[in-house]
């Protein structure tokens, strides 16, 4: 049976949440966002990184093996 998984628009989650969902180091997230493959990113206050999910989720079926190279 499949579920649909809904996520709202403004849900950003961590780099290590991130990482975990597309099975992939912080430090590629990174390289995701500085490629332009990550584009909705904020700040917090404490100048840590978060993502959104919606995006994130997005780039699943996208991001295989060699992600920073592509």
């Amino acid at each position: 049976m499949a579920h649909d998984l809904v996520v709202p628009a403004d849900f950003y989650i961590s780099p290590s949440e991130a990482a975990r969902l597309l099975n992939l180091s912080v430090r590629e997230i990174h390289l995701l966002q500085v490629k332009g493959k990550l584009k909705d990113v904020i700040t917090t206050p404490g100048n840590h990184r978060r993502y959104n999910m919606r995006e994130v989720l997005g780039l699943q079926g996208e991001v295989k093996g060699d992600t920073v190279n592509g």
